[in-house]
């Protein structure tokens, strides 16, 4: 939700999702340069792509789609971004990214 600052968000994805884990979303809200006081009104496209792959990949997950994960994102920052996915996925599930 919009409205929501990124701690509350992390809040509400530790609430419904048992597999998440909020010390390494904010890990990698930290590695991705993302502000976590601020609220999602208030971020870039490019940032709120990054807050939702920090969300993804803070779960223990399966399997992990991502479709059109980079867009929005500037070039530099893309780097980081798959260098930050290829490092955290859980390898014992599978990635797909369209």
């Amino acid at each position: 939700p919009n409205w929501m600052t990124i701690p509350g968000i992390i809040q509400y994805f530790n609430t419904f999702y048992e597999d998440f884990d909020p010390d390494r979303a904010f890990a990698l809200l930290e590695r991705l340069g993302i502000d976590q006081r601020r609220k999602v009104t208030a971020l870039s496209k490019g940032t709120r792509e990054k807050l939702q792959l920090s969300l993804a990949l803070a779960r223990k997950a399966r399997l992990y789609l991502m479709d059109e994960l980079l867009e929005g994102i500037d070039p530099v920052a893309r780097m980081v971004a798959i260098d930050t996915i290829l490092e955290n996925y859980n390898t014992e599930g599978s990635l797909i990214i369209s």
